[in-house]
């Protein structure tokens, strides 16, 4: 085994505490302890992270169902943070909606505002009103206002129409 000492310090008492320490080491589970790979990790130890990642409220960890939702959240974390402020950061926090960002330009508002349209397929309740309205105001930039937001719910259905063809005849005498 090649030693990871300098040649200066190779000498017998450093080479045993290294050797030592090489098998101390590679007893241990490291996967345990690596943060890049969340889908190791216990349910404990991704709420530390969640924590570490500023990642518990609305900015994402709310909205996590699955074990797979929140490790994938936590793999993310840095590069959802990078856009933080963005229209693409509301975007991606809303990826199971479809929405429209409307800046004050498109609408003739006034500076700094913004509208959000909604589009759903299902229809909202008030908790998942409340987590859209709160996940946008996470993510928005902090000096926007937003001005309304409307949903649309596209409800696909059978329509049934019932048709009556009504055909008299006049009969004079």
């Amino acid at each position: 085994m090649t030693s990871l000492l300098p040649a200066n310090m190779q000498d017998d008492s450093n080479l045993a505490l290294e050797n030592c320490m090489d098998k101390a080491f590679s007893e241990i589970n490291l996967k345990n302890f690596i943060t890049c790979m969340p889908e190791f990790l216990s349910d404990e130890i991704l709420l530390e992270e969640a924590k570490m990642f500023h990642v518990l409220g609305f900015e994402g960890w709310q909205r996590c169902s699955s074990k797979q939702e929140k490790t994938t959240l936590l793999r993310n974390a840095i590069r959802n943070h990078r856009f933080k402020g963005t229209v693409k950061s509301i975007k991606t926090s809303l990826s199971d909606t479809t929405i429209k960002y409307l800046s004050w330009q498109q609408y003739d508002g006034q500076p700094n505002h913004f509208k959000i349209k909604v589009f759903t397929q299902t229809p909202l309740n008030s908790t998942s009103y409340n987590k859209i309205l709160n996940t946008i105001t996470e993510y928005k930039r902090l000096s926007s206002k937003m001005d309304n937001i409307e949903i649309n719910t596209m409800i696909q259905d059978r329509l049934c129409l019932n048709t009556t063809i009504l055909v008299s005849r006049k009969v004079i005498i």
